[in-house]
């Protein structure tokens, strides 16, 4: 709706907007992840990585939380790797902008839950642990302790 809604002065207008900010959420880390997070296709998942490319390019003030449940923890520190090259492929700092929204076991969703659900609950704690490693290793801690707010994230 962003680029179809919107003409260039209006976007312009927008990405420059003192307090103006956009938040957006990855829902999950692999195709496979998505497609259980969402019950949609699986191909879609690349559509998320081109959304934020394009906010960012337009020097928005983006921030996201990302989805780490799951099915299975099947090669998964291989899978939020990549997931992370992928968030640095859009900006460097983005994964430092990226915060896991952890799901977690509330009274609206305890019917819902099944064997599977419940797995991934666990399998979501993994991710979370394969995603801090990651940043870990490509971050310096003075930069993981930033406010993710001061997290520079203009053009390179």
């Amino acid at each position: 709706f962003y680029w179809r809604y919107l003409s260039p002065d209006d976007r312009q207008e927008i990405s420059t907007y003192q307090m103006y900010g956009r938040v957006a959420c990855f829902k999950g880390f692999d195709a496979a992840s998505f497609a259980f997070n969402t019950h949609a296709d699986p191909d879609i998942f690349e559509r998320q990585f081109d959304l934020m490319r394009r906010l960012v390019a337009e020097e928005i003030d983006c921030y996201c939380y990302a989805t780490f449940t799951s099915q299975t923890d099947v090669e998964l520190d291989a899978a939020m790797h990549i997931f992370v090259d992928r968030l640095q492929q859009i900006h460097h700092n983005l994964p430092l902008r990226t915060i896991p929204l952890r799901i977690e076991q509330f009274s609206p969703i305890e019917s819902r839950l099944n064997t599977y659900r419940s797995k991934a609950l666990i399998v979501q704690e993994s991710a979370i642990s394969a995603w801090n490693n990651e940043l870990t290793h490509r971050f310096s801690s003075a930069e993981r302790e930033l406010a993710i707010d001061r997290v520079p994230i203009a053009k390179l």
